[in-house]
């Protein structure tokens, strides 16, 4: 009798832990499937009040989150938009220096320096708008030529090398394999040198 009753009242705390907790799990699996940029999945409801609680600190954060991510893609794409023209102007002025014909070797240096810094900006508004389009995505990681990426970087910091007289010699052992979009990449790279 008494291992029937024990059972008995293991089945029903089961059933009721179950009942009660409903809502928590419920809502945990809407917060898995939760994303800034998709639909606000239905929240469950309870008559306990620390479950209510919790669905309205829950709807009140992805509300947040969702107004934080609708502002940061709006500035994302307002600001690569703005940089585009003048880039453009820029872009143009070094098509006019480029074909002065008093120009020398050194100046013609200088001016390509310039034209692949301001070809690398375009690249990174390009990836920018791309990035406010696809959200937290970004673009897919793939084969990243380094050698190609240190040289352009050391290109754009070679006058600063020189100002500071500093020697700079590259060295491979073994060929870097590791993968990366573009864009991040390049900033890798930039940051560490």
């Amino acid at each position: 009798m008494l291992v029937l009753f024990t059972l008995c009242t293991l089945v029903l705390f089961r059933w009721l832990s179950a009942r009660l907790w409903r809502p928590f799990h419920s809502n945990l699996r809407a917060m898995e499937h939760f994303r800034p940029d998709g639909p606000t999945p239905p929240l469950a409801t309870s008559n306990m009040d620390e479950f209510t609680g919790m669905a309205n600190a829950l709807d009140g954060m992805m509300a947040n989150m969702r107004r934080d991510f609708t502002a940061q893609k709006r500035f994302t794409e307002q600001a690569a938009h703005e940089l585009r023209t003048p880039l453009a102007i820029l872009r143009g002025r070094l098509d006019q220096l480029i074909q002065s014909p008093a120009m020398g070797e050194r100046e013609a240096d200088v001016i390509q320096g310039m034209y692949t810094a301001a070809e690398r900006m375009g690249r990174t508004i390009t990836d920018m708008l791309l990035l406010a389009k696809v959200g937290e995505r970004g673009s897919p990681a793939e084969a990243v030529d380094w050698k190609r990426i240190i040289r352009e970087e050391f290109e754009l910091l070679k006058d600063p090398i020189a100002q500071h007289e500093l020697s700079v010699e590259i060295t491979e052992e073994d060929p870097c394999q590791i993968q990366l979009p573009l864009m991040q990449a390049q900033l890798v790279m930039s940051s560490l040198l």
